[in-house]
């Protein structure tokens, strides 16, 4: 979780609450729940669009509450909670508050490189209510005061994006592993393959995290029913979600397959890209989206590895030739040979023609450098020609998979 864009807003409430009513606070602690209730009294409901997708909640319980109502409209909460003409007029000042605190928010996101808008305040006065829906993972940032504590809870809606969904194709042939890490592998999933159930997928299955079992079921086909008992009785709790891959449409195994309560069935004879939107198909229906903003996978490149990079610098023109470090479908870093030039490479610049050159294949990609730290430098991918994704998708691939 890029925990970047909550300082923003934890600096610009401590600011504005201090400017408008005196109150100096300090970040007390941070921690993920499930769901959150409030405390009762006062609750701020910012939405957010843009890179970040999601809500900010300040919960400020009676306490801090009450000193907010006397600065700004000079009246006690009780008093407020029971006049409605009062409430509206507390609720004004309070949406005053908000927009003070989402502006000076709006600000700081931008000096991290973050380009977002913030919707106009919505407030809560009154009694205890939950504030997010129990299977929401929220960020809970307590805050200290003289008066009390409040918290500042965020919900980045696009974390589901970001989690990592990984494959394990068991049994399956070649021609669809490779249309699977093509088509996924890309995206941000992660994409095993095992040619024995007993030997390879037992491991996978206990130290990947598989979140879904593409299993060729014709090859297990006296056997599938304890192969589909086996795969969930590892997880225990977890149950990997399994989707059967079979040439057989016999009314017996297929009644036999929903016995099983897999979660898809998919027939052999329907060619590959149809195969992938039955697939997608089935993630959607699970729950998983489809995001470009889900995380990217990248392996770590080792030294017999040998992959090298050269560019010439945008400023110099100087052949620059080094080592990578890691290796993805979206970017790579690097060390160059002569780390002393490492300190040219400026953040946001542009670098065109980089040549990648992974055991003797050779990628061309344009990109800009998103990072630097000490000798290493991080290149984000801008331009990649169709095939050179698919070739980068089978080295990440063949890096991850190795058993």
């Amino acid at each position: 979780m890029d925990l970047r864009y909550i300082t923003p807003f934890v600096a610009s409430a401590v600011s504005v609450i201090q400017e408008a009513v005196g109150i100096n606070a300090k970040k007390k602690q941070i921690y993920i729940a499930k769901g959150k209730e409030s405390l009762g009294g006062v609750s701020i409901f910012l939405n957010i669009n843009g890179d970040v997708e999601g809500q900010i909640i300040f919960d400020l319980p009676p306490g801090i509450a009450t000193v907010i109502a006397k600065e700004m409209i000079g009246l006690n909460l009780e008093e407020v909670v029971k006049d409605d003409e009062q409430k509206e007029l507390f609720k004004s000042a309070i949406t005053e508050l908000g927009n003070m605190i989402s502006g000076t928010a709006i600000t700081k996101l931008e000096e991290h490189q973050y380009n977002c808008n913030i919707t106009p305040p919505q407030v809560y006065v009154g009694p205890k209510t939950r504030l997010t829906h129990p299977s929401m993972s929220t960020i809970v940032i307590e805050m200290n005061t003289r008066v009390g504590d409040f918290s500042i809870n965020l919900i980045n809606k696009k974390d589901h994006y970001l989690d990592n969904i990984t494959i394990l194709a068991i049994k399956t042939s070649q021609d669809l592993v490779t249309s699977l890490v093509h088509e996924f592998l890309p995206k941000g999933f992660y994409v095993y393959h095992s040619d024995d159930f007993d030997a390879t997928g037992r491991y996978y299955l206990r130290e990947k995290n598989v979140d879904f079992i593409f299993l060729d079921a014709d090859s297990y086909a006296t056997k599938l029913d304890s192969i589909i008992h086996d795969c969930r009785d590892i997880y225990n709790d977890k149950k990997p979600r399994i989707i059967i891959y079979s040439s057989r449409k016999e009314a017996d195994f297929l009644n036999r397959i929903k016995a099983l309560a897999v979660s898809g069935f998919i027939l052999k004879d329907l060619p590959l890209h149809q195969v992938m939107a039955k697939v997608q198909g089935i993630f959607a229906r699970m729950g998983v989206k489809m995001s470009e903003r889900r995380k990217h996978i990248i392996s770590k490149v080792l030294p017999e590895d040998k992959f090298r990079l050269n560019l010439l610098h945008p400023k110099t023109n100087e052949t620059i030739i080094g080592d990578l470090k890691e290796v993805g479908v979206t970017g790579v870093t690097f060390t160059p040979d002569e780390t002393s030039l490492a300190e040219s490479f400026l953040e946001h610049m542009d670098l065109k023609d980089v040549q990648l050159n992974l055991k003797g294949k050779f990628i061309m990609v344009d990109g800009v450098v998103s990072g630097r730290k000490d000798d290493e430098i991080a290149i984000r991918f801008t331009s990649v020609r169709e095939k050179f994704v698919h070739l980068l998708s089978e080295i990440v691939f063949n890096k991850i998979s190795s058993f």
